[in-house]
């Protein structure tokens, strides 16, 4: 089951980057506050380390601006460089699945995938709605909408779903997955 105090509420993202920032907040959740959303930025930098023609290209086409003092722009530009020129053309969390797999931080000792669908136009209600079971029993999912990326799940105490937006630091309770046009998913267990 889900408890709300492991689920970071005072991170809000500054840069682009989304779907990173939910997966960081993911990762932060299953390792019980141990492994926070910074010390997830900081590593996959270090990891990663995009030089300046990644940085150089994300600015000129303008997915984001990133600068040496802004870790979230970096990551921003990194991500979108694998999925749109080293991936040709990847979805997101496709290529969050292909990190989360690959344990490139040893983050599977956190959490696992469950399940993921990906789609370039909204996924049928049916598919979406299957999440709800994985929901209330423990799961949260990333999930991507028209431009954007949110995490969601179940608050058992409150006994409704939830959203966490990374552009804000609030929990919202709203059951999303009937009222959204959801293309892409990522559901994550412990």
């Amino acid at each position: 089951m889900i408890d709300l105090q492991y689920l970071n509420q005072s991170y809000k993202q500054t840069g682009g980057l989304c779907v990173m920032a939910c997966y960081g907040l993911i990762l932060e959740y299953y390792s019980k506050s141990t492994y926070p959303i910074g010390q997830f930025y900081n590593e996959y930098l270090s990891h990663f380390n995009p030089d300046q023609a990644i940085l150089d290209w994300a600015r000129s086409t303008g997915v984001c601006y990133p600068s040496p003092n802004n870790n979230e722009n970096s990551i921003c530009a990194h991500y979108h460089h694998e999925c749109i020129k080293t991936y040709s053309g990847i979805r997101g969390l496709q290529f969050v699945k292909m990190l989360h797999v690959s344990d490139f931080l040893d983050q599977l000792q956190y959490c696992k995938i469950v399940s993921s669908e990906f789609d370039t136009k909204p996924l049928p209600r049916n598919v979406t709605d299957a999440l709800r079971p994985d929901l209330a029993s423990g799961g949260l999912a990333i999930v991507i909408i028209p431009e954007h990326a949110i995490l969601i799940g179940f608050d058992p105490a409150m006994r409704q779903y939830f959203i966490r937006d990374p552009l804000t630091t609030q929990i919202v309770y709203e059951d999303f997955l009937g009222s959204n046009e959801i293309s892409e998913y990522l559901l994550f267990r412990e």
